[in-house]
């Protein structure tokens, strides 16, 4: 009867495992994903959109409103995946501003947000699998 029980044990731990293993994987892939997608797209809008909006009637205004869309959408990817606005629109012909330094203050709201931010994180995985 206890090599049932063992063996019940063992599978239930290599199940938790293998749901750790799936949900760091699973957030590695959508990062990178992610960050994929922020560096392609404004290549893929130059090459295969802009073209288009070229050869249509009144293309310069259509063009103008499609790019400062395009970069409003890059910007707010980009945050989310974590890059700064610079990294973001590293192929830009306008010469970047450097951002400024944050203060003290600024910098410890930063560090407590990170804080909250794995903690709940390591929330998620214990309701997942209790140890």
């Amino acid at each position: 009867m206890a090599g049932k029980s063992e063996m019940s044990s063992l599978r239930d731990h290599m199940a938790v495992v293998a749901r750790q293993a799936v949900v760091s994987l699973t957030a590695s892939a959508a990062g990178a994903a992610s960050a994929y997608a922020v560096r392609k797209l404004p290549k893929l809008v130059e090459e295969k959109v802009l073209p288009r909006l070229r050869e249509q009637s009144g293309a310069r205004a259509a063009a103008q409103k499609a790019t400062k869309k395009a970069a409003h959408v890059m910007e707010k990817a980009a945050q989310r995946v974590g890059l700064a606005p610079t990294q973001a629109r590293s192929r830009s012909r306008r010469p970047t501003v450097p951002a400024a330094q944050p203060s003290a203050d600024g910098r410890a709201a930063a560090r407590k947000q990170r804080e909250e931010r794995r903690r709940g994180r390591r929330r998620s995985l214990n309701q997942i699998s209790p140890s």
